[in-house]
């Protein structure tokens, strides 16, 4: 969570109760990038889409996990202020550890970093700066969530 799946297959293959001729280590063949299709762009900042496609496999499966981040996490700045300000630290906690798993799936570094930073402050109960990191938090968030909406024009614009 996130998955690598080059790291999988290598993992499943060292534990499989196959006999290995020679003593060699069977060669896993890598996981090739996946082409940018279905009017994917080939890049997408601040998301790594080659990375994000590797892990995903499915160019309409990352359009979809992308519209349905935008969906879900569009106003995740002002829940989160809005969970503080009310008290609900696990709230707030929760919120950032889901967003940095899905930022973290789509390929997102600066968006889950930041993520984690605000649940990690949560979780630890070091909270001196919170303001900060929220702050930081809502500044990765923004462009991530400009970048997912592009997706979606592009997809209701008309072939030419």
């Amino acid at each position: 969570k996130p998955i690598d799946p080059n790291c999988l297959m290598a993992a499943l293959i060292r534990w499989m109760p196959e006999k290995i001729e020679n003593g060699r280590e069977p060669r896993v063949a890598p996981v090739e990038p996946v082409p940018a299709e279905d009017g994917l762009p080939g890049q997408l900042l601040p998301f790594d889409i080659q990375a994000a496609l590797l892990r995903i496999g499915k160019p309409k499966l990352f359009r979809k996990l992308m519209l349905g981040f935008r969906d879900q996490y569009a106003k995740a700045g002002s829940e989160l202020r809005g969970y503080i300000a009310t008290g609900r630290a696990d709230d707030a906690e929760r919120l950032a550890h889901s967003l940095k798993s899905v930022a973290a799936m789509l390929e997102a570094k600066d968006l889950t970093d930041a993520a984690f930073s605000v649940e990690y402050a949560f979780r630890s109960g070091h909270l001196e700066g919170l303001n900060s990191l929220v702050d930081s938090f809502e500044n990765a968030l923004a462009p991530a969530i400009a970048a997912a909406e592009t997706l979606d024009r592009e997809m209701a614009a008309p072939s030419v």
